[in-house]
This record gives structure tokens, C-alpha cells and sequence, in this order.
């Protein structure tokens, strides 16, 4: 006669079988094997564990480090239809809190010139779309050139914690007759607040 072993689901909701040996064997196996104690990360094989294999709610918001909080949001813009252009265009919908850890620009050419630039500005609209506050602002003159195909921080973050049902936008500046935004990816880095 072959010995099969109840599942661990039956083991965990408390369906122990009749026979008190094999229960006396399963609860051996379980106390000295380390079956029902702390898993480490050295006992599990790498892509052992995948995401289909995973409740949504077995890992609570709390127990995940600061880097699993952070994620990155990338929105492609196009190039700037005239150097004196000035705007303000939607960029995001934020549907769940989240503070604003960095912000920048990755162009596809080279962006920041003397006498005639630009400024860019990451602005927090609100809900309603009426909100004014700046949570990050460069701008892109001689000193402050960004290079193609290089990720430029916006600079210091202020006013980073952003309530749900927010939009941010991009705003253009300029200064004497302004420069062309090229077409480039925003990179916003993102963490959530719960």
C-alpha cells in the first residue's frame, strides 16, 4: 500500500487524518524540517515564486522596503512646436497617493542654449485642475544643458506628497525668445504612500 500525504492546505485548515501515526509522522516532519517555521531567501529556488502564485493580500503595503514602493512612470512628449511657445499640458493622473522622489528629462536632443532658453516645471493641478504649486522647476540655459539620450533631473523636489485624483503637468517658460522643448521621455519616479 503507498503512503500519500494529506495536502498542506488540509494540514494549515486543521483536517488532520485519522490515523495517528501518519499524523504523529506529519507533525514530526512538520516541527523538525522547518516546514512550519520562517522561510529565508536561501531556500527558495530563484523564479520559485511568481506572481500568479502569490495572493494579492498576502503581502501587506508595510512589509515592502522603500525600493518596492518606488516605481517609475514614463510619458513621451512631442518636440516643442516654436521656441517662443509658453504652455501648460497635462502629463499624469495620479489615482492613489504617492510622493514625488524625482523628476526629469531624457530628450532626444540636446536642450539648453544662452540668451534664448527654456524653463520646465512639474506642477501638482489638483483634482480640479486650478492647482498652481511647482514641485520641481529647471531651467535649461548654458549652465544647465541636457544631453541627448541623458536622464536631467528637474532638481529638488518641494510639495512632493500628492493626494489621489491629482493631475500633474508640464510647464514651458521662457526667456528673450525661448528655445524648442525637443520631443523627449519625462521620467517621473514615484513612491506610493499606502
Amino acid at each position: 500500500m503507498a503512503w500519500s500525504f494529506p495536502s498542506w492546505k488540509s494540514i494549515v485548515y486543521g483536517k488532520i487524518p485519522q490515523n495517528k501515526a501518519l499524523y504523529n509522522l506529519i507533525k514530526y516532519i512538520y516541527e523538525h524540517t522547518g516546514v512550519g517555521g520562517t522561510v529565508g531567501t536561501s531556500e527558495i529556488e530563484d523564479g520559485a515564486v511568481t506572481t500568479d502564485k502569490v495572493h494579492s493580500a498576502a503581502i501587506s503595503y508595510d512589509k515592502l522596503d522603500t525600493n518596492t514602493k518606488q516605481f517609475k512612470e514614463v510619458i513621451r512628449i512631442p518636440a516643442d512646436g516654436a521656441a517662443g511657445d509658453t504652455w501648460d499640458k497635462s502629463l499624469i493622473y495620479i489615482d492613489k497617493a504617492v510622493k514625488v522622489i524625482d523628476v526629469g528629462i531624457i530628450p532626444d536632443t540636446q536642450f539648453g542654449q544662452a540668451t534664448d532658453y527654456a524653463a520646465l516645471s512639474l506642477i501638482n493641478k489638483g483634482n480640479d485642475g486650478a492647482g498652481t504649486t511647482v514641485i520641481a522647476s529647471k531651467t535649461f540655459n548654458s549652465t544647465n544643458v541636457a544631453d541627448a539620450y541623458k536622464y536631467t533631473s528637474l532638481g529638488t523636489v518641494s510639495n512632493a506628497d500628492i493626494a489621489a485624483g491629482s493631475v500633474l503637468s508640464l510647464a514651458k517658460a521662457k526667456t528673450g525668445d525661448g528655445q524648442i522643448v525637443p520631443a523627449a521621455a519625462i521620467e517621473l519616479i514615484l513612491e506610493r504612500a499606502a
